[in-house]
């Protein structure tokens, strides 16, 4: 009986790790298709990613695999900027619980949230998950405006994560000088 309960687990674990590489292909392919029509409408070159903007990890607590996509990994060899952010942050695209189906008719064009689809749009500087009374939640780096101090300082902020969003359950607070 143990060996049968270790061999589903086993099956269960790859299946769900072949599930995310098969949904991380497409958002890659969605990237590569959009970025080089950006690219090379702009003027601005060959379009290349510089890492995997594709993180999978669980942030919603519930045992299924979200993806997390930081789009500034992503230049026009011509532009580093383009795609780059500011001083305000990057876009970050955080997909709750995703299906192959929400995957295959999103585009990388879109822009804000899509809470049908559990599709959430952020700027921020960065993020890290962390804990919070024993759940993951997003500590995310923010503009100092935030909270009253310089955009150098900035401001971090938790938040819990769920299909229905985010919710703040610490900040805006100020980054330890």
């Amino acid at each position: 009986m143990k060996k049968l309960s270790l061999y589903v687990f086993l099956v269960l674990m790859w299946c769900n790790t072949v599930f995310s590489q098969d949904l991380s292909l497409v958002i890659l392919d969605k990237f590569f298709q959009e970025g080089q029509k950006v690219c090379e409408e702009e003027g601005y070159g060959e379009y290349l990613l510089r890492n995997n903007p594709i993180t999978s990890i669980d942030i919603s607590n519930d045992g299924i695999k979200d993806l997390i996509i930081d789009t500034s990994m992503q230049i026009c060899k011509k532009s580093y900027s383009w795609f780059a952010g500011g001083t305000g942050g990057k876009n970050f695209i955080f997909f709750i619980n995703p299906t192959i189906d929400v995957v295959n008719s999103w585009s990388p064009s879109q822009f804000g949230n899509d809470e049908k689809n559990r599709i959430f749009s952020m700027l921020i500087r960065n993020y890290e998950v962390v804990k919070w009374k024993d759940k993951n939640a997003l500590k995310i780096q923010i503009h100092g405006v935030s909270c009253g101090v310089s955009g150098a300082i900035g401001c971090y902020t938790i938040l819990l994560v769920s299909e229905k969003g985010f919710k703040k359950v610490e900040g805006p607070t100020p980054n330890p000088s």
